[in-house]
């Protein structure tokens, strides 16, 4: 999604479009875009700070510095673990609203996409099996 933002702001730099309507979507979709990265250092840096805090409490506790790292380590795998499953179903969602949106808005091509899918899925499942036969003198078993 990223490389298609990119490639819209470029597309507007060096063509220049009749619609100002998609020029301030492509303005605000860079802007948006940029906040969100400056967003994401700056809780990058949070994080580290507070797994930091997390790390010298543990030690101040009387708890030694490797069992301290094991200890915050699982707690980040299990964090990591929440938000990617997070993702993953934000991701799925958008998957099922997109197939929604185009099936209302071009249901012919929604269609004949479905159709080639369904034949890829089908092409794909015959190549898993095995199309062997075993001959003997010319008879199929």
């Amino acid at each position: 999604m990223l490389g298609k933002i990119v490639a819209l702001i470029v597309m507007r730099k060096t063509k220049p479009s009749g619609n100002p309507l998609f020029q301030r979507l492509l303005g605000g979709m860079a802007a948006v875009l940029i906040l969100s990265l400056i967003a994401a250092m700056l809780l990058a840096v949070f994080i580290l700070g507070a797994i930091y805090l997390g790390y010298e409490t543990l030690i101040g506790q009387g708890m030694d510095g490797p069992s301290a790292a094991v200890v915050l380590g699982i707690i980040i795998l299990m964090v990591v673990t929440g938000l990617v499953a997070t993702a993953i179903a934000c991701l799925r969602n958008i998957r099922t609203i997109s197939k929604q949106m185009m099936a209302q808005e071009m249901p012919i091509a929604y269609r004949a996409n479905s159709v080639a899918n369904a034949f890829i899925d089908g092409l794909m499942a015959d190549a898993g099996r095995s199309t062997s036969t075993s001959y003997t003198n010319g008879r199929v078993l």
